[in-house]
């Protein structure tokens, strides 16, 4: 199983959303970050 628990797997989920949603670039977006599109 990839996970211990549900707890554990919420966090890593939440870390992926983050990750995903802040930090990577989207070619849509002209290759920023949601985070600095949105500025």
């Amino acid at each position: 199983c990839l996970f211990t628990s549900l707890e554990q797997a919420q966090q890593m989920t939440d870390e992926w959303v983050a990750e995903y949603n802040g930090h990577r670039p989207h070619q849509a977006l002209g290759y920023q970050t949601p985070t600095d599109y949105a500025a």
